[in-house]
């Protein structure tokens, strides 16, 4: 009986832990329960079971334009129970693709294959970062809040720097919880999430004004490893792979029908762990198309956009069951890959979802896994013709060409490998790789490869317009920049009004700059305009460095304004 009331705490204690919120008294009562000889093994093996559970179930899904995106726990993209990859809003609409799994291979010196595959049934191997292997109770719970799935707004981050400091303004959970530092005590690294550094000392301090970096104007974060030990994906050797990967999944605020209204971003930065290099180093997707009704589909490729698409094999999308179809509209959806060339693109008809990687090592290659044969051009792509890496590389419209059309293969089921080639990946090495999920509604009635025309030129705009958007270039990496409280506002003439340092505590300095002689004068206010403390400063020169003595002040934010030449200068200053 007392074990079986322990459960029942227990149980109730992980869901409480799982929530946001500060359970300083819970977490105090835990930690003394399991301290108790008699059921610290039960509690051990069935709060395990329990978190496990609880993560799994972890799904989020990015809404901010016309495409519903689910992203799940350990990696999962798309693949969800009752949410696909689809049109928004996510209820009652069509689906555009089933799943979309990251996979890698490479060799090591000794000729042994590594690689591993992020899918829906093995999320729990990859869920969080790299840590120790030999963790207790404690540990593993504290190791939970790197597990997370977190979906963060712009907006929020916006609200935060405007408001930061502002007397009743509450930082969001997500912000706060933000995993911008590991736990080097349960062996993580101690920088992982990618988040803006003001005061450049490497700690993630939001209620010193850091905050999440992140693309576009929705996200959802999370952090993963590659399998424990023995697992199929490591070829068998009993020292896994060792790399650690940062997803990032966004979108952007659009106009409706535009070509950001139509796409998804998908980042992910992968880490080399290990000792090892590994060589040949090749990082891509396995992708389950799922465009409306799954058994009348077509795909192709086109390597001038590093795009790999699918379309509707038939004039009418019809099915069965309750399946919802696009009907005489047919669209085209594709995997485009934006920062990085895609250099294989293999559709292999004859294994839908292969996932293992004695057989997926030679798809994401170009190879026939059966006689290590290279893929070859026309038919079947087997034998046929001159050696190519691309799937159906030819237009659907080109009669001529190596396309299903041509080739009067059946409408059905299609599943195709994209990869790019990386060579060596050393220890410590970071590589970087961005794709966009694209989608081409179908605008002319019972035309199948209109939207295929559509698709190509939406992935060609964006091969344009995508260095252009913000942060494009980062990698995820932490970013160290002024505060964002030390932004001018109607900057005087010539007059370099940077206070510092900011936090300050009783001194600021200022540093007039390049400017004719003038006269200063200073405001110090607190953030409900009271005024607190009045300078004049008289005949100052250009390049002249201004020592303020501050009153005493309680920490928090503060205004400081001044004026010089009938310009107004407007800096906060942080009160530490």
């Amino acid at each position: 009986m007392v074990q079986t009331t322990t459960r029942i705490c227990v149980a109730r204690i992980v869901i409480w832990l799982s929530e946001p919120d500060d359970h300083s008294f819970t977490t105090f009562f835990f930690l003394f329960l399991i301290m108790l000889p008699r059921v610290q093994t039960i509690l051990f093996l069935f709060c395990c079971s329990c978190l496990g559970t609880s993560a799994q179930a972890q799904f989020e899904i990015l809404d901010v334009n016309n495409i519903g995106f689910g992203v799940g726990y350990g990696g999962t993209l798309c693949n969800h129970d009752d949410v696909y990859y689809s049109l928004a809003p996510i209820e009652g609409t069509n689906h555009i693709i089933w799943g979309i799994a990251p996979l890698w291979s490479a060799y090591d010196d000794s000729g042994q294959v590594y690689g591993d595959i992020l899918y829906i049934n093995n999320a729990e191997d990859h869920a969080g970062p790299h840590a120790d292997t030999a963790l207790n109770l404690a540990q593993e719970l504290a190791l939970q809040r790197y597990k997370m799935v977190r979906k963060i707004e712009r907006s929020e981050i916006e609200a935060f720097t405007s408001h930061f400091g502002e007397p009743g303004y509450t930082i969001p959970q997500i912000i706060r919880d933000w995993p911008g530092n590991g736990d080097t005590t349960l062996g993580t690294t101690f920088q992982l999430a990618p988040y803006v550094d003001h005061n450049a000392n490497g700690i993630y301090e939001p209620d010193s004004g850091d905050y999440p970096l992140i693309k576009g104007d929705q996200a959802i974060f999370q952090l993963l490893h590659d399998r424990p030990t023995g697992s199929q994906a490591t070829g068998g050797d009993p020292n896994f792979s060792m790399l650690e990967y940062r997803q990032m999944v966004y979108g952007y605020e659009a106009l409706p029908g535009s070509l950001l209204d139509n796409a998804v971003f998908i980042d992910m930065q992968i880490i080399n762990r290990s000792d090892r290099t590994y060589h040949d180093f090749v990082f891509g997707y396995l992708t389950f198309f799922e465009l409306g009704f799954f058994g009348n589909n077509y795909m192709g490729s086109d390597s001038s956009v590093n795009l790999q698409y699918c379309y509707k094999g038939d004039t009418t999308d019809t099915g069965y069951g309750d399946w919802i179809y696009y009907g005489d509209l047919l669209p085209a959806t594709g995997l485009q890959f934006v920062n990085v060339p895609m250099d294989v693109s293999m559709n292999p008809m004859s294994e839908l979802s292969e996932s293992s990687l004695q057989r997926f090592q030679f798809y994401q290659r170009a190879y026939w896994p059966f006689d290590t044969t290279h893929m070859t051009d026309g038919g079947s792509g087997y034998g046929t013709g001159s050696l190519t890496n691309y799937s159906y590389h030819d237009h659907p419209d080109d009669t001529d060409g190596w396309n299903e059309f041509t080739e009067s293969n059946p409408p059905g089921q299609r599943r195709a490998y994209s990869s790019t080639f990386f060579g060596d990946l050393h220890p410590g090495d970071t590589v970087c790789h961005t794709a966009a999920v694209l989608f081409a509604p179908g605008t002319l009635p019972n035309n199948r490869t209109a939207a295929v025309t559509d698709l190509i030129n939406m992935a060609s705009a964006l091969q344009a317009q995508y260095p252009y958007l913000p942060d494009a270039g980062n990698c995820m990496q932490t970013r160290q920049e002024a505060p964002y409280w030390q932004t001018e506002v109607n900057p005087a003439d010539g007059i370099t009004f940077l206070p510092y340092p900011n936090p300050a505590s009783d001194v600021v300095y200022l540093h007039t700059g390049p400017f004719k002689q003038s006269d200063v004068s200073l405001n110090l206010s607190d953030m409900n305009g009271k005024l607190i403390e009045t300078w004049f400063l008289a005949d100052l020169n250009s390049e002249q460095i201004i020592s303020i003595r501050l009153p005493a002040l309680t920490a928090g934010i503060y205004v400081l304004s001044g004026q010089a030449n009938g310009f107004t200068f407007v800096k906060k200053i942080v009160i530490k």
